[in-house]
């Protein structure tokens, strides 16, 4: 199965390698002179970089808050959005409620960027013969954000499998 897959990949990437390739053909023999697109790229500088961080952990967490799964889900990486749905991420979710989120810090390095987020969790979890109780319980909870296509995303990790989406 894994030789499948690695078969198909590479099979999609000549694909659009080679139709990439038949495009700029295209446009060299076009008789148009050939003209620079001029963009105006705004240069992000680290204190732009952090402010947009914070503001994304901010709206992630009042997401969280308001059990906002569909929104949640557009905060995670692209890696983790191609293998899950949004259907399918909102039937992932549990009983467990979040209050009071507080940035303690965010720490940039390049594009990869951690943040540390304190907050309050209550809920109910499914047990064998009956829910279980989840009382009130601060927790320090810690992130990765990754800064892709001029944007931070979360990391999608699975805490419980100990697996992720990403390869850097």
């Amino acid at each position: 199965m894994k030789n499948l897959n690695i078969f198909f990949f590479s099979f999609m990437l000549l694909l659009v390698w080679s139709c990439d390739d038949m495009s700029q053909k295209d446009k060299v023999k076009s008789s148009e002179p050939l003209k620079k697109e001029s963009k105006q790229e705004k240069v992000l500088t680290s204190l732009d970089k952090e402010e947009m961080l914070k503001k994304r952990v901010f709206d992630f967490w009042q997401a969280k808050v308001n059990s906002d799964r569909e929104k949640q889900y557009d905060f995670y990486d692209p890696f983790f959005k191609f293998h899950v749905s949004k259907d399918n991420f909102k039937t992932m979710g549990t009983n467990i409620n979040y209050e009071n989120p507080q940035i303690q810090e965010v720490i940039i390095e390049g594009n990869v960027a951690s943040s540390k987020v304190t907050v309050v969790y209550f809920g109910e979890l499914p047990g064998r013969l009956k829910p279980v109780a989840i009382e009130k319980t601060p927790a320090e909870i810690n992130q990765t954000w990754l800064f892709m296509d001029e944007n931070w995303y979360l990391e999608f990790i699975d805490n419980i499998n100990e697996t992720k989406f990403t390869r850097y």
